[in-house]
């Protein structure tokens, strides 16, 4: 969740940058993360950081949010059928408009758009994809991704290119699925 300078260093979010970061620079932003640096005051509902130039970042978790909470707004006013959809996080409950358990596509990680690799049914839970086969970009032939591993500041560089996650939480499952 702190790890916002480091997107941005890598060229992601705000931060358009022409050049990977150096070791040093990498080293200089990761000394203003990590969770411990971050206090959550749960009786006024505020949040302190230790760091005063820290950044938060919770897209990794944000459009699940907000899926969770369009769904509890809807079930709470008595809808039994629906599905609800931010960026490709998904829940589903009840039925579609013909009846049937709701069917969502998986898409192909690759360039390609809209070629499916497979179809889940869907009945009253959630699923959240996360991959870097579109948000990425090359400096020098080399592909950098823009999930950022924490523990080095560096992007990943492992051979997966998505991950579909289902869970009750549509939250929960972008949070695994990043």
């Amino acid at each position: 969740i702190t790890i916002r300078p480091l997107i941005s260093a890598w060229g992601f979010g705000s931060g358009k940058e022409e050049r990977p970061p150096s070791t040093e620079e990498i080293a200089l932003l990761m000394g203003k993360t990590g969770h411990e640096n971050i206090i959550l005051h749960e009786k006024n509902y505020t949040v302190s950081k230790m760091i005063p130039d820290m950044e938060l970042d919770v897209s990794a978790i944000a459009k699940g949010y907000a899926v969770d909470q369009v769904s509890e707004l809807l079930h709470g006013v008595g809808f039994k059928n629906y599905m609800v959809e931010v960026g490709g996080e998904t829940r589903a409950f009840g039925k579609n408009q013909n009846g049937k358990i709701w069917k969502i596509g998986i898409e192909r990680p690759d360039a390609s758009r809209g070629v499916l690799i497979d179809i889940i049914a869907l009945e009253n839970t959630a699923i959240a994809t996360s991959g870097d086969y579109r948000n990425y970009h090359e400096n020098f032939g080399k592909r950098i991704s823009h999930t950022i591993d924490g523990r080095t500041g560096a992007p990943i560089e492992h051979k997966l290119a998505s991950v579909s996650v289902i869970h009750p939480s549509t939250m929960t499952a972008d949070a695994w699925a990043t």
